[in-house]
């Protein structure tokens, strides 16, 4: 809508670029709006076959299997593929051209349909992938962007609560959060490694003067959680644990928290009828699936992510499918570091994390500045490429 654009320019910052999408299911043609700051409005369209979305559909789901069974090698070289098929059917040839021609600090994509399920980070233009080569990010669509640009604009004091491994010490039938019918039980606490980037978050916050909420271990109750949400304003809610995408019910994707000694889910769909996030937060997720995503007629989303957004998050950093404790760790001590103590924007501290798990991943962390660290055979893509954030980017 002309109006609701108009506003919206008066909003943008200069350098941020949105690509966003519309999908006309009767044509198989997708409408791409080009939105910047004193900018024309620009528009590309792309016809694409419904056998090139089946096929794109059924990868990212293969992907999320392989990565459930531990088949990482697998899944890595099929998602190296996907980047180069991402850039051929999402990108077209006009649209390649004019961003090879602009200069943007920011981009933003505005997905549609199945794109929200692809690992769009992973875009490679033969030079490199998005996600390590922009300061990328994804939103829902204009309105919440809207949103999160007037909740910026308000003054608000910084305050967090922090979740960390609530099933520690108790045992969990095993589909609770690997699926399938097997339910024998495990303890499903994490390794003392996976919470590294929790003692970080924490000190990096009381060095800032923040006192944050912890609820760790025994503490990580279902009920104990949503009361405080419910009665502080939260601007940063960081969960580390347990989730599962419920891929034929996404609304009942959950959570994994605890009651007593028993494991307790909590649904995407009981967030907003439990409590409402009175601060607006930025959410992260660091569990795996968090960001299982389905969409209806309309681009509604279904999923984790919508339930919180309902309920007033402002911000969303999820997990697309299983990815290792360790490069969690380095992700996000790294994204927090750049993001709290160095002050940089939040796409660019994704970046910078995203570049760092990845040299990492192929032992090169110290390589030197400007020298290429990777080559096409052997980037280890699941470190990095689970991660995607929905909101603004700065």
């Amino acid at each position: 809508p002309e109006d609701l654009v108009n506003s919206f320019l008066n909003d943008l910052i200069p350098g941020w670029m949105i690509l966003d999408y519309y999908y006309n299911k009767i044509e198989n043609r997708f409408i791409i709006f080009i939105i910047q700051k004193d900018g024309e409005i620009k528009i590309f369209e792309h016809y694409i076959d419904k056998d090139v979305q089946k096929r794109l559909e059924g990868d990212a789901k293969e992907i999320i299997q392989l990565a459930r069974e531990e088949k990482r090698d697998d899944a890595e070289k099929k998602l190296a593929h996907m980047g180069k098929l991402l850039y051929k059917y999402l990108i077209p040839p006009e649209l390649q051209e004019y961003l090879d021609e602009s200069i943007f600090d920011y981009l933003t994509i505005i997905p549609t349909g199945l794109m929200h399920s692809l690992p769009l980070e992973l875009i490679h233009d033969g030079d490199n992938y998005w996600g390590l080569k922009f300061a990328m990010t994804r939103a829902f669509n204009l309105q919440t962007l809207i949103a999160a640009i007037n909740v910026q604009k308000a003054e608000r004091e910084e305050h967090a609560i922090i979740v960390s491994n609530p099933t520690k010490n108790i045992e969990v039938p095993y589909n609770l959060i690997f699926g399938g019918e097997d339910e024998k039980s495990f303890n499903a606490g994490l390794s003392l490694e996976f919470s590294e980037h929790v003692t970080e978050l924490e000190n990096l916050l009381r060095n800032k003067d923040h006192q944050p909420t912890i609820l760790s271990d025994e503490d990580g109750n279902k009920s104990t959680f949503l009361q405080n949400l419910g009665f502080s304003p939260y601007t940063l809610i960081h969960f580390a644990g347990h989730a599962f995408f419920n891929s034929k019910d996404p609304e009942r994707s959950y959570l994994l928290l605890r009651e007593g000694n028993q494991p307790s889910k909590l649904y995407g769909n009981e967030i907003p009828l439990e409590t409402w996030l009175s601060g607006h937060p930025l959410v992260a997720l660091v569990a795996c699936e968090t960001g299982g995503i389905e969409t209806e007629i309309g681009d509604e989303v279904f999923g984790l992510a919508r339930g919180f957004i309902e309920a007033g998050a402002s911000g969303m950093l999820l997990a697309g499918w299983r990815v290792k404790a360790e490069s969690a760790n380095d992700f996000f001590s790294i994204f927090y570091d750049n993001y709290i103590r160095m002050k940089c924007s939040l796409a660019e501290s994704l970046r910078l994390a995203r570049e760092y798990v990845q040299k990492i991943a192929l032992g090169s962390e110290t390589a030197e500045a400007g020298e290429p660290w990777y080559t096409e055979s052997d980037v280890e893509l699941l470190h990095w490429a689970s991660y995607r954030f929905y909101g603004l980017p700065f």
